[in-house]
């Protein structure tokens, strides 16, 4: 029940001692609903309408009189009639009125005879209020895209339904939606925000048979509010709810909170189910065939359909404010259930799926309104356990979607039939993006070379995940294609907060624009979170930095990062997760180098981000590359706790071995190799040794931990290697750890055989070796971060007796170098690293793009003034909507194939990454703060009418 109230005598009737009239039996019959089944009196049907019932069915009127006869009423709990309250109750008489009149509508007749569908977007619904200004081409190609029309303006165009259904057609991404849809295990889909989840639960219910609904309703109006409403309003509402239970005492409470949890989701079911019989009901009249599972989906994501309601839909605001017991919405689900097997055999139609979107929501909502032995779970776990009660019976799968569903809560028996996936795909690839991006804008403008930039500048900056390049076409959609590269540049500005210029020769000719529409990152949260995201995304610059491109190999250990929306898993089973993606990367770099917190800061690097060893050593070898910007003192750099060498005063330089030889290395003009070559074996520390890789910084993978090696070169000539190790404890260096690095350096315990021989051939190959190095050049350096161990009598007293030369690296000289960055120069090298990469992949293209000479330039400029909105020159418009652009516009002809559409989205992972050359500036030092208090909610991929961003609720 939903209520555990006890009956009033005065609501109900007692039982009499005589049936005899059919008054007599309607009272016995409420009588029997309130003591026999314990239904809540205030849920009980009318005594009017129990008359009306057994007026209607003098059987059932006889059989009353036989149960009270005999007192024995079990043949009353075998009457479907009796149970079928939804069918004669005046508690239901709303929702039979209701569906009533939705079949004699015949609305959903007409649906399905294609005589009645959904008004299709058009610029006539642009936000922007532009009317018979429009080129007719490019109207026509926009009616042409038949983007259907789901909220009329100020909402953009819902590019997410776009080519619905088209994926069955692309072999890659049928086989995505197989492994996500599987017939096998129900499935736990996780990724970041923005990656598709949403479109791929469409695609795989235009594919199978199955019910949509979602944990939040957004602003593009998709879907029924029914448990969006549950979640955030109804649950708090109901009598008898507890939002926080008692962490000792809290059986009862719990116990209540499932049954009202169980109710209400009921109600929700039980509303879809109603609707799937009047649909099927149809479609079996008409002959069901394949397409039916789509326009089926289709009312599903606009219940408005129905009713013309608003989102929460009327039917189910009948059932809900209906009052009925629980028993009573449970009855009605089973009798429902049967009815649709009558009409259409559930299990004969395959795996039936029930996809729950946005489950992130569910998963931390009403948290503290659940509770076992083992701690608190979410309200996610209760809405599974509903539906599976009521369907368990029945072929059914269930896809539940979401950035953040904890494993944690789902690790016992009961779940042990589900899988985590994260197969969501992205644009990773070059031609996927191209052709998704090319279903869109019109031909006659992707084949200018205003076009063609757009495509290779979306490519550069909106790579990844999938929302990035949907909500830019649909902001271009909206703007009916014009000024397409300064909306690709206020897209990228208001996403990351840096304005980019590589589009500025071709923005000359366009007007400026108004288009706030976007929502960004929220990467300013980033350094109020303390769950380790801020170290991860310090790293992810880092690597940047020193290979040209984010990571793309972390561990499912930093899924906050995906659950924040600045990463993604990579991968289909939620291990690899990528920061690689261009507006991520530029809009940490820019929080990074504009904001006291700026991470080439020592000190924040140092005491705050708790980091990994190889972190360490990436960022002393950027911090080594800066310092050596030109050449410097060695003793500013190393010490030597058993006295100094000779050469200790002489000024050195970085060096970088080439096939031609050894060159001076300079951060600021470096060519567009690594800064840091991975070693993992004796055969690619060799190659590395012997020029192959033209990368200053070699990381080497031993038996005994990870070491830095680099080549300084001094001014009298003489050159030698620097083998670093870093130590990160609190506390001296032990003899253990230093014996361990002597043992490093050499070459005898790094391989055997002519392994060895080739490595000390190679290690040999310095012209002159300093004095006190040994034949090998080899210089052992230790590096404390915590601990000044140029200072550190135990160390002297490990290393006498030792018959080699060891340094230890002063990071107060590396602290210096980078408090002397440029912040502004450092962001531009990100930036110029990233459109780099970008680049790459374009020149490895094979496909139909070719390379126009578009301005690249990265260097921070002031923010352009807008302009008079024109076309180029034109300064007047007899309309008074100047419009620019036009020109590569008008020859736009029919809108192109939803095929394009699907094949856009198949995609493999794409390579390729390089820098950009600059002098670099020097700035005065940058202060450090340390994280303030954490702040809740997540971040959100930045959406424009493919989705809205969506309020978490009850938290």
């Amino acid at each position: 029940m939903l209520e555990t109230d006890v009956l009033d005598p005065s609501e109900v009737a007692p039982s009499i001692s005589i049936v005899s009239t059919i008054e007599d039996a309607a009272k016995h019959l409420r009588w029997y609903l309130a003591h026999i089944r314990k239904e809540n009196p205030k849920s009980l049907p009318s005594l009017q309408s129990c008359i009306s019932l057994l007026e209607l069915n003098p059987s059932v009127f006889e059989l009353i009189k036989l149960a009270h006869g005999k007192n024995d009423h079990s043949s009353l709990e075998e009457s479907d009639l009796l149970q079928h309250r939804l069918a004669w109750s005046s508690q239901f008489e709303k929702t039979r009125t209701l569906l009533t009149k939705v079949t004699e509508s015949g609305r959903i007749f007409r649906l399905l005879n294609g005589e009645e569908s959904c008004k299709i977007w058009s610029l006539e619904d642009s936000r922007f209020g532009f009317d018979d200004d429009i080129p007719p081409d490019i109207s026509t190609h926009i009616a042409n895209l038949k983007i259907p029309l789901i909220r009329p303006r100020p909402f953009p165009p819902s590019v997410i339904l776009f080519g619905l259904g088209s994926f069955q057609q692309n072999r890659i991404l049928s086989e995505r939606l197989d492994n996500i849809f599987s017939q096998n295990h129900n499935v736990f889909l996780v990724n970041s925000s923005g990656t598709g989840k949403t479109r791929l639960l469409f695609e795989g219910l235009c594919k199978h048979w199955g019910f949509y609904f979602t944990s939040a309703v957004d602003s593009s109006g998709l879907g029924a509010g029914d448990i969006h409403g549950i979640l955030q309003t109804s649950l708090r509402l109901t009598k008898g709810w507890s939002g926080s239970v008692d962490n000792t005492d809290y059986v009862s409470a719990v116990k209540q909170n499932i049954a009202i949890v169980h109710h209400r989701v009921s109600e929700s079911l039980l509303t879809r189910l109603l609707l799937f019989k009047l649909f099927i009901s149809h479609a079996v009249s008409e002959g069901i065939s394949h397409k039916h599972k789509q326009q089926w989906l289709q009312l599903q994501l606009r219940p408005s359909f129905y009713t013309e309601s608003e989102r929460n839909g009327d039917l189910f605001r009948t059932i809900f404010t209906a009052e009925a017991d629980s028993r009573v919405i449970d009855d009605a689900i089973a009798r429902t259930l049967a009815e649709i097997q009558a009409i259409w055999d559930l299990n004969t139609t395959g795996r039936i799926f029930v996809a729950l979107d946005e489950a992130n929501v569910a998963s931390k909502a009403h948290l503290g309104a659940f509770r076992t032995e083992s701690g608190p779970y979410p309200i996610l776990k209760e809405i599974l356990r509903t539906w599976n009660r009521h369907l368990k019976h029945l072929p059914v799968s269930y896809v539940v979607a979401g950035t953040e569903i904890p494993s944690s809560y789902f690790e016992y028996d009961e779940w042990e039939g589900w899988k985590w996936c994260s197969d969501t795909g992205s644009f990773s690839d070059l031609s996927s993006q191209q052709a998704y991006i090319e279903s869109f804008i019109p031909p006659g403008f992707g084949a200018t070379s205003s076009g063609k930039s757009l495509v290779e500048r979306s490519w550069k900056w909106l790579r990844g995940r999938h929302r990035f390049t949907a909500s830019f076409m649909a902001s271009l959609i909206d703007v009916g294609f014009e000024n397409p590269h300064t909306s690709l540049t206020k897209y990228v500005e208001l996403v990351s907060s840096y304005e980019p210029h590589d589009g500025d020769a071709y923005m000359k000719s366009e007007s400026d624009i108004d288009n706030d529409k976007f929502d960004g990152l929220n990467i300013q949260r980033m350094q109020h979170l303390n769950d380790g995201t801020m170290p991860v995304m310090h790293y992810a610059l880092v690597h940047t930095l020193s290979f040209l491109k984010g990571p793309r190999d972390l561990p499912v250990a930093h899924i906050n990062v995906v659950t924040h929306g600045y990463g993604r898993f990579v991968d289909r089973d939620m291990s690899i997760i990528a920061i690689d993606e261009p507006l991520v990367l530029v809009g940490t770099a820019n929080l990074l180098t504009t904001s006291p917190l700026s991470f080439t800061d020592w000190k924040y690097f140092k005491d705050y981000l708790g980091l990994a060893n190889v972190q360490v050593l990436y960022y002393t070898a950027l911090c080594i590359a800066l310092f050596f910007e030109e050449a410097q003192e060695i003793s500013k750099l190393l010490s030597f706790p058993l006295g100094q060498p000779r050469w200790h005063l002489e000024n050195a330089n970085l060096t970088v071995r080439g096939t031609s030889g050894d060159l001076d290395f300079r951060f600021s003009t470096r060519n567009h190799a690594p800064l840091i070559h991975r070693s993992n074996s004796t055969l690619e520390l060799t190659s590395w040794l012997r020029g192959a890789h033209s990368s200053p910084f070699c990381i080497h993978e031993s038996i005994v931990g990870s070491i830095l090696i680099f080549s300084l070169k001094l001014a009298s000539g003489g050159q030698f290697w620097v083998f670093l190790q870093t130590f990160a404890g609190e506390g001296q260096v032990s003899s253990d750890e230093l014996n361990s690095l002597l043992q490093i350096v050499n070459p005898e315990g790094f391989a055997e055989g002519d392994e060895r021989l080739a490595l000390t051939d190679a290690l040999t190959s310095l012209k002159t070796v300093p004095e006190a190095l040994g034949p090998t050049g080899i210089l052992p350096v230790i590096f404390s971060l915590n601990v000044n161990s140029s200072k550190d009598e135990h160390l002297v007293e490990h290393l006498s007796g030792k018959q080699q030369t060891v340094a230890v690296l002063d990071s107060g000289s590396l602290q210096a170098a980078m408090a002397n960055v440029d912040q502004s120069q450092l962001l531009d090298d990100i930036v110029s690293i990233i459109l780099k990469d970008g680049d790459e992949a374009l020149d490895a293209s094979s496909g139909p793009i070719a390379s126009s000479s578009t301005t690249t330039g990265n260097s921070p400029k002031a923010k352009r003034a807008r302009s008079p909105r024109g076309r180029g020159t034109q300064t007047t418009n007899p309309k008074g909507k100047a419009r620019a652009g036009k020109g590569a516009t008008r020859a736009a002809g029919q809108g192109t194939t939803v095929a394009k559409a699907s094949t856009a989205l198949a995609e493999e992972e794409g390579a390729g990454s390089s820098s950009r050359s600059r002098k670099r500036k020097v700035a005065s030092p940058v202060a450090s703060t340390s994280p303030s208090a954490p702040e809740e909610g997540s971040a959100k991929a930045p959406r424009y009418a493919t989705r809205s961003v969506t309020k978490r609720l009850g938290g």
